[in-house]
């Protein structure tokens, strides 16, 4: 996988919701490098179906590590990319 194109994906304990991290390409400052976060919600009984994409954010990478590590902390856990 490029680099430029990684995305890292955790879903709830409940298997309800999943979130993907990927670097931003576009939205740089002269300090600070930003990771989009979208938000989904599993479809279909089993899962078969493409998430439905609910909201997207855009964090510092800082930040963005802090939410992951939250997130980790409430029984998220990493997941194979869903769309």
């Amino acid at each position: 996988m490029d680099k430029l194109n990684e995305s890292f994906w955790l879903i709830c304990p409940n298997w309800v919701e999943v979130q993907r991290f990927s670097k931003s390409i576009r939205k740089k400052d002269d300090l600070h490098e930003y990771i989009f976060i979208e938000q989904g919600i599993v479809m279909g009984n089993y899962g078969e179906k493409p998430p439905l994409m609910q909201t997207k954010k855009t964090m510092r990478v800082e930040d963005a590590r802090i939410y992951w590590q939250k997130l980790i902390t409430e029984g998220w856990q990493p997941t194979n990319p869903k769309w």
